[in-house]
């Protein structure tokens, strides 16, 4: 999927990789282990995937909202943001461009919502 240029500044709509990190990201943290994405599988239970079955991730955003971030404008016409999820082993070499390493999962997208609030997706 391409990306909108127009949103490439974009500071409002942000996961966080750390918690309570605001979506400034600390590349030195466990951004690997982001409170916003949690994997659930139905027999091994929370952090676990169990193979040949439908797992559960569940994926939060938040908005900014303008105060202690900055100003959070979005460009006129901006409607909804897209949430893709990716599967690979970890490696240094992981990229969502080099097939080897990783698997497009699934994508949807969700309307914006709200100045400091949170949204969240489940993907089955």
């Amino acid at each position: 999927m391409a990306n909108d240029p127009g949103l490439a500044a974009d500071t409002c709509i942000f996961m966080e990789a750390v918690s309570d990190d605001g979506g400034a990201h600390n590349s030195g943290a466990v951004w690997w282990l982001s409170p916003d994405i949690q994997l659930t599988g139905p027999t091994s239970g929370a952090d676990k995937a169990d193979p040949g079955a439908a797992n559960t991730v569940d994926v939060t955003l938040h908005n900014h909202g303008g105060g202690n971030s900055g100003s959070c404008t979005l460009p006129p016409g901006t409607e909804c943001v897209t949430i893709e999820l990716w599967m690979g082993n970890p490696s240094l070499a992981m990229a969502p461009n080099l097939p080897a390493s990783t698997v497009h999962i699934d994508s949807i997208g969700t309307p914006i919502f709200g100045l400091g609030a949170t949204a969240s997706h489940q993907f089955i």
